[in-house]
């Protein structure tokens, strides 16, 4: 099946997405904006030779469980609950890239041993004495990482980790039906860079280990095997709403089903709650003060 694909960039969060030209696209659903232009169409292309988790939870199951989550509450605008009604659910596959790679370690460096010592002074009186002393300790090791590194525009990487685990057994290859009503964001990295920050990340992470290990490292040696590497696309349902001037973004997981987002605060019911004790209270004493 073919679908008629066009791919549009939004010009304030700089993502890119894939979409289904039958569905009309009016606006950013990352950040909510509007400022979006149609861009070179030929990019469809690079989202094909990637694998795909499909939806399990349909669009009417995300709506119901975000409107169970919004009627939840006393200071939710009621406007924002009909909005939502309003613009529906959209569904969005996020690109995430995963490394499964060795990383071997060599390290030397000196761990500190501080043991008390106690002599006698110039007086003849006895005098106890901290010494520091360091101990050449050297060590390596080999590891097996496998890392999800986020290659998203439109969700911070720790936004984005929030929906891990990522049921990636469940993927399949590509196929344009997937995309039906559907939109898909081009990668915002290509396999060498996506294992850049893959490597930066082994690199803390065993670099805090052999800190573990010594108390100060002189020589840290570390190095990378090609890695098994494939660019999954995550499926996710989002919300958005602009309530003065603020836009929210109500993120379900299409997998699981987990909801992630801040429900906005109604300034209206916010201001009664403040104005209608005060009223009460003018109320009181006026009636005291006259009686």
């Amino acid at each position: 099946m073919s679908l008629d694909l066009g791919v549009k960039q939004c010009i304030d969060c700089n993502a890119i997405v894939v979409y289904d030209r039958f569905k009309r696209f009016l606006k950013c659903e990352f950040c909510g904006s509007e400022n979006i232009e149609e861009v070179d169409r030929s990019l469809a292309d690079k989202i094909k030779i990637d694998k795909i988790i499909p939806f399990k939870i349909t669009e009417e199951e995300a709506i119901k469980i975000f409107e169970k989550w919004i009627s939840k509450g006393l200071w939710e605008p009621g406007e924002v609950k009909r909005e939502f009604r309003r613009t529906s659910a959209k569904g969005i596959y996020i690109p995430i890239w995963h490394y499964s790679f060795d990383v071997n370690t060599y390290w030397y460096g000196h761990e500190k041993k501080v043991r008390k010592q106690t002599e006698n002074t110039a007086t003849g009186k006895l005098k106890t004495i901290t010494i520091e002393e360091f101990i050449p300790r050297s060590g390596s090791r080999t590891e097996r990482y496998s890392l999800f590194i986020p290659s998203s525009k439109g969700f911070t990487p720790g936004e984005f980790m929030r929906h891990h685990p990522f049921q990636i057994e469940n993927a399949i290859p590509f196929s344009d039906e997937y995309l039906i009503e559907k939109q898909a964001e081009i990668s915002c990295l290509d396999k060498n860079g996506g294992f850049l920050k893959a490597q930066e990340e082994a690199k803390t992470s065993e670099h805090e280990h052999v800190m573990t290990q010594v108390d100060r490292i002189d020589t840290f040696n570390i190095s990378f095997s090609e890695p098994i590497s494939t660019l999954y696309y995550v499926p996710v349902w989002i919300f958005g709403f602009k309530y003065y001037s603020k836009y929210y973004r109500i993120i379900i997981n299409g997998i699981t089903g987990e909801l992630f987002g801040k429900k906005p605060t109604s300034k209206t019911k916010v201001a009664l709650a403040i104005a209608i004790p005060s009223v009460i209270i003018i109320i009181t004493v006026i009636y005291l003060l006259v009686r």
